[in-house]
């Protein structure tokens, strides 16, 4: 087993086998719900552990299908997802969620470690609210970022329920 460090929150976690299946849910006094969609488990749990010590509540998801099925039920109110997974890939679940009345507006940031500019404007285009790189992420400027997106967002009227 290896460990991933996340700069600059020098933060390790033990790697885990991709076949384990499972979902972190954080509860906390929160300022926003946060889905974090990628079939990385240890990129999830890390996300997962960051958003933690923002103050977010987050929810991890090891696959699109997964996501989407759950937002039949549940709406978060910001997604991080992953451009490259098995399955359903970030671009399908992005259609996906635009073409739905009720998540069109829901802010999705694309978290991916293709830092290729067409790919980037590919996902803007398709609707991406913003596209970070994994390799070079600040998760200090994201932590900004998720923040700006969850303040349009409840600028806006309520989504349904």
């Amino acid at each position: 087993m290896g460990t991933l460090h996340l700069a600059p929150r020098l933060l390790s976690f033990p790697l885990i086998s991709p076949s384990v299946k499972w979902s972190m849910v954080v509860e906390k006094t929160s300022m926003g719900r946060i889905w974090v969609v990628d079939d990385q488990p240890d990129v999830s749990r890390a996300m997962v552990a960051l958003l933690r010590q923002a103050g977010h509540r987050g929810t991890a998801f090891l696959s699109g299908e997964s996501a989407l099925a759950q937002l039949q039920n549940d709406l978060p109110d910001l997604m991080i997802l992953d451009v490259m997974m098995p399955g359903l890939d970030g671009f399908a679940v992005l259609q996906a969620v635009r073409g739905d009345p009720r998540t069109a507006k829901l802010p999705v940031i694309m978290f991916s470690a293709v830092s290729d500019p067409s790919r980037i404007a590919h996902a803007m285009a398709r609707g991406a609210t913003d596209y970070w790189v994994k390799a070079s992420f600040d998760f200090s400027q994201l932590e900004a970022k998720i923040n700006e997106h969850i303040a349009d967002t409840n600028t806006e009227p309520a989504r349904p329920a």
